[in-house]
């Protein structure tokens, strides 16, 4: 599959033979790092408990080979999967009976989300890594909506557009090498990024990271979600904003404890909170625009710019590196001036500003054509080698229950 279609990802996986979130989990031990991991995630990030699960019904969206539905199942839960790709079904199914859990395993469902239709609402639902892809976001939300009991939780996992910068990069810089080296291939991919990929700690093979990223067609500014909007469309849906990580909310914000926050007003909030963040997220560093609107327009329009020029690159459309590297050194003059931005420390806005130029240097490489150079500088540069951004957000909503005064 090389053409990328609303909710059709798997099939793109199906094809490639991948499960790209397989981890080849065999003993109790690897079972309980993961647990570990995930309950991480749950309670430092997101402030939802474990106990959440326990004897709930969940549901989740996506489940690939199941690692994580094991977690809810650990946790309490009995869990249904809604996943197209059935190729990964026995991997599901032999997973919960190797680790002792096969009566918490409840249906298993091959219907797309847009697809599927609830016999029963569940107390939690879950969707993470695809969702996005799934658009518009309406033919998800519906569904959702009637799956999801009053009361009930909805945890997503997705990309998100300004955070979107970095990794974007990697893909037009991986699809640029590729033409200069005769393909962009596993080959080349080594060469530009095997070196970076060793500097942090992972589970699946670089090749898995190739395809999941870099050669996916769903990687793409297309297929990410806008932050705001999505808050503002779930909550249209009688979903009520409850935490994100990165934070989406204003965690300054003062009042009284007894005091009623509106759905609304959250989503007013966060609307106005969140272009303030769009820096923070698109170089994964802790800054934040504190000046007039206007100047944080400004700021996010340079972000927007640098988007659409890599997408561009990323799908072959002119070669318009010496604009994305000038984008990349205005964005780091930007993020140097202390009147336009906050930063908690001298160091996080040096390390912000040196990353930002070093994907400007990188940039510049990639405009002149010279392989062997770019191929030195992405392996070698030790402020390009920790550079990610924050690609990937978490959100968690909950269901408005249908009480007197409940879409408040």
């Amino acid at each position: 599959m090389t053409k990328a279609e609303s909710g059709r990802m798997h099939a793109y996986y199906e094809a490639k033979g991948l499960s790209p979130t397989f981890g080849n989990l065999r003993t109790p031990e690897e079972l309980d790092r993961h647990v570990a991991m995930r309950e991480r995630i749950f309670i430092d990030k997101l402030n939802v408990v474990p106990q959440l699960f326990a004897g709930a019904r969940a549901l989740e969206f996506g489940p690939d080979t199941g690692e994580n539905a094991l977690v809810f199942a650990r946790w309490g839960a009995t869990v249904d999967l809604v996943e197209p790709n059935r190729q990964v079904w026995p991997q599901i199914e032999a997973y919960f009976r190797h680790f002792g859990l096969a009566d918490r395993l409840g249906t298993l469902d091959g219907s797309s989300i847009q697809q599927f239709r609830p016999s029963q609402t569940y107390d939690v639902a879950v969707a993470e890594g695809f969702i996005q892809t799934v658009q518009p976001s309406s033919t998800w939300i519906g569904t959702v909506a009637h799956a999801i009991a009053p009361g009930g939780m909805l945890i997503l996992f997705y990309y998100e557009r300004a955070s979107f910068l970095v990794e974007l990069l990697h893909r037009a810089a991986h699809r640029r090498f590729g033409r200069l080296v005769g393909g962009a291939g596993l080959d080349s991919a080594r060469r530009l990024y095997a070196a970076k990929w060793n500097t942090i700690p992972h589970v699946r093979r670089f090749e898995s990271w190739v395809m999941d990223v870099l050669d996916n067609p769903y990687s793409s500014i297309r297929y990410t979600l806008d932050a705001s909007r999505l808050v503002a469309e779930l909550a249209d849906a009688g979903f009520r904003f409850y935490q994100s990580w990165p934070r989406y909310r204003d965690e300054l914000r003062m009042g009284w404890h007894k005091a009623t926050e509106t759905t609304g007003a959250v989503v007013a909030e966060i609307r106005r909170q969140l272009p303030r963040l769009a820096i923070a997220h698109a170089t994964g560093r802790s800054l934040f625009a504190f000046g007039p609107d206007r100047e944080v327009a400004n700021l996010g329009a340079r972000i927007d710019r640098l988007l659409t020029g890599l997408e561009a690159a990323a799908d072959e459309k002119g070669e318009p590196w010496p604009e994305i590297a000038d984008g990349f050194t205005a964005l780091g003059r930007a993020v140097g001036d202390p009147a336009l931005l906050y930063a908690p420390d001298d160091a996080t806005r040096t390390e912000a500003r040196a990353a930002l130029d070093a994907l400007a240097a990188l940039s510049r490489l990639l405009a002149g054509g010279e392989a062997a150079a770019i191929a030195a500088f992405a392996s070698t540069d030790a402020v390009f080698l920790k550079t990610w951004g924050q690609p990937a957000h978490y959100a968690v909503f909950r269901r408005v229950p249908d009480t007197p005064g409940g879409t408040t």
